[in-house]
């Protein structure tokens, strides 16, 4: 506000796009911040990204992802050799073979399914051959499931998708290294269900089908706890706001990754 006598400044050299180096050599743990990944922008401002949902709801006891699985694109984080995670795409090319996964050629063929009696499910929507969901009905679509396969993105392992799917209650299934990357890091069996080899993301998958219901619900309100904890644009802010932060670290992509390499 104009007269506030609270204001709060950063200066530049409080701000950092080392984001992924500084994980492993930094000696300010307490009095840094690595601001997480938000949501896909658009969601903030041109939809209404605070959907509610009941944290009871029932659901599909399924897994859902949607987003580019291209090769050209999805292979690159494995090829860097950065970081020890299996890509998207190698991620999908073994879930498609596996006889829980269910092919979805349309938004329609997807909601007669949430409404169908047919679960224990496996669905990756390829928007970069399938379809898209648009940013009005993404959150709806997402409330319909238990799980969501959070596979990495490009080059880094983050994606949007992630926050996306916490944010109304979905339980992440990700690898070790794309769940210690959170701050507070994710934990398994918690606040996600986490995996390292193909293998035991397979045993994961046949395994959750059958969890109890009490089960499901911890899980999800951990889930939805966290997320408000720690990923919403309002716990983003407290936390700058409250604590006096010698750095603060910005994740930049192809920037950040390259100062991991150096």
């Amino acid at each position: 506000p104009p007269n506030s006598q609270q204001v709060l400044k950063i200066s530049k050299e409080q701000l950092s796009n080392d984001y992924f180096s500084s994980f492993f050599i930094n000696k300010l743990e307490k009095e840094s911040y690595h601001v997480p990944m938000s949501e896909y922008p658009t969601l903030y401002h041109k939809y209404d990204w605070r959907k509610e949902f009941s944290i009871e709801m029932k659901r599909k006891r399924s897994v859902f992802m949607i987003g580019n699985i291209n090769k050209k694109y999805y292979d690159n984080i494995a090829k860097e050799k950065v970081f020890n995670i299996l890509s998207r795409r190698a991620i999908a090319d073994f879930i498609f073979k596996q006889k829980y996964y269910i092919n979805i050629n349309s938004i329609i063929e997807l909601e007669r399914y949430i409404e169908s009696e047919i679960d224990k499910k496996v669905i990756l929507i390829d928007t970069s051959v399938n379809f898209k969901i648009g940013g009005e009905k993404l959150k709806i679509i997402l409330q319909g499931f238990d799980f969501y396969f959070a596979a990495p993105g490009i080059i880094i392992p983050q994606s949007h998708n992630i926050i996306e799917a916490m944010s109304v209650g979905n339980i992440p299934i990700l690898h070790k290294t794309y769940a210690n990357l959170f701050r507070p890091v994710l934990q398994n069996n918690i606040n996600c269900l986490i995996y390292e080899t193909i293998d035991e993301m397979n045993n994961t998958i046949n395994k959750i089908f059958d969890l109890p219901d009490e089960k499901i619900l911890n899980l999800r309100k951990n889930v939805s706890e966290y997320y408000i904890k720690n990923l919403t644009p309002e716990a983003v802010v407290t936390k700058i706001e409250n604590n006096n932060y010698i750095k603060i670290f910005l994740q930049a992509e192809g920037i950040s990754l390259n100062y991991l390499k150096k």
